[in-house]
């Protein structure tokens, strides 16, 4: 059963009398709601006789928007950069979680000009901002109190960034077409994904010119259902190999092959 609210935010629903049943709400785009249970429903029965039973009131928050723009160390708009938005909210509470709520993180790209415009962002916080690109911090972040309304700046340090590409081949040296493949960034001991693809008609792959020159890197394949080190002691440095990785040796049986192929790579 589905019910809207009305212009003073009310609604009303007729229930079979004596039932359990499981509300959901989903604000309209620009309100957010806040303290659902973990499930994303509240539990309400309804009286066994003919009754009016009133549900608690669901706060709602209306979301706010930042704008900006992302330059590198140049001063030249930076196209393609992934812009994060942190915020901690002391009154989310532990053991909560909210549909449709007012999350902790958000990301955009930026367009052609280096402009981005993070939606749903908490209205009453300060927001911090960072650029990324695959996982690599890109420069400092800027705090954004939650009274500014004027559009901010970030900036990047200086990078050096290359193409990643290679080729994945069977025993007999013919290519593999179609495997799914990711690229992992390395950070110590960790891992991070940075990259997905999926190889074309010659079993070559290409990523765009994204990749830090000094940050290392390996491949991941999925083989059967799931992701797996290809090589590890293959890892590159993009500044050390001109962004190249070694052909890589997988027995096509192995793996989820796509049918359908990216468009031959230009190397």
């Amino acid at each position: 059963m589905h019910a809207v609210t009305d212009e003073t935010g009310v609604f009303s629903a007729e229930l079979i009398p004596g039932e359990l049943y499981k509300v959901n709400y989903f604000p309209p785009k620009g309100l957010l709601t806040r303290y659902q249970k973990f499930d994303g429903y509240d539990a309400v029965s309804a009286p066994a006789a003919f009754a009016k039973n009133e549900l608690p009131t669901v706060e709602l928050m209306r979301v706010r928007t930042i704008e900006g723009t992302v330059l590198t160390a140049e001063g030249k708009p930076f196209a393609g950069a992934q812009v994060l938005a942190d915020w901690q909210d002391p009154d989310e509470r532990g053991g909560f979680h909210a549909m449709h709520s007012l999350q902790s993180r958000k990301a955009v790209r930026t367009d052609e000009n280096g402009r981005f415009k993070l939606d749903e962002i908490h209205p009453l916080l300060d927001v911090e901002l960072r650029p990324t690109l695959h996982q690599v911090v890109l420069g400092e972040a800027i705090s954004v109190h939650s009274e500014e309304v004027d559009p901010v700046t970030l900036k990047t340090d200086r990078f050096e960034f290359y193409y990643l590409f290679g080729r994945f081949v069977d025993e007999a040296g013919s290519p593999v077409a179609g495997a799914p493949f990711q690229i992992m960034l390395e950070k110590g001991e960790h891992t991070y994904q940075a990259f997905q693809g999926v190889t074309d008609i010659n079993g070559r792959f290409k990523t765009p010119r994204e990749f830090v020159s000094d940050r290392s890197y390996h491949l991941q394949v999925r083989r059967n259902g799931d992701w797996q080190d290809v090589q590890r002691s293959s890892t590159i440095i993009p500044k050390k190999t001109d962004g190249e990785f070694p052909d890589f040796v997988v027995d096509p049986t192995q793996l989820r092959l796509h049918d359908i192929f990216p468009e031959p790579v230009d190397q």
